[in-house]
């Protein structure tokens, strides 16, 4: 029996130690105003898919890198959909807003808009494909048709 419990605790700890624990993601977003004042949008990821998120808006770009931070954030997984022109950056949230950027800014201003579900899910399309919206972490556009084979040919109808 006894070799059987050493066998086993053996073997978990192999499995313990082949686990690869996943670091933590860190996104930053630039915004850069017309009198060249900076924004940063910054945001942390964690947990083996990254479902576990942080977000400030700040003027330092290494604020939130680890998630000691202890400054005002949310946290939720795409806390609010943005978009930013002519030094305003506005944020849509879903129902409620729910944070608020604890620093001031000289030349930007930031809106804090709260709209119904329907209008921020359509806000969210337009997000994912970055049409004039963003979300955090801003999406990357992969050209995918390289990795799809072509359509099939229509057949001609006379």
């Amino acid at each position: 029996m006894m070799k059987y419990l050493m066998f086993f605790f053996v073997i978990f700890q192999c499995l313990i130690g082949c686990i690869s624990v996943p670091k933590d993601t860190f996104n930053s977003v630039e915004l850069v105003s017309s009198e060249n004042e900076k924004v940063y949008i910054n945001s942390i990821n964690w947990g083996m898919t990254d479902d576990k998120q942080r977000t400030i808006i700040t003027k330092d770009k290494n604020a939130l890198k680890s998630r000691e931070y202890h400054a005002k954030y949310i946290e939720r997984l795409e806390p609010f959909i943005y978009s930013f022109q002519k030094d305003t950056l506005k944020l849509y949230f879903d129902g409620d807003i729910t944070y608020r950027a604890e620093e001031k800014f000289n030349s930007i201003i930031i809106e804090y808009i709260a709209v119904e579900s329907r209008k921020f899910d359509k806000l969210r399309i337009k997000a994912y494909v970055n049409d004039g919206y963003f979300t955090i972490p801003k999406r990357e556009i992969k050209d995918m048709s390289l990795n799809f084979p072509p359509p099939p040919k229509s057949a001609k109808t006379n």
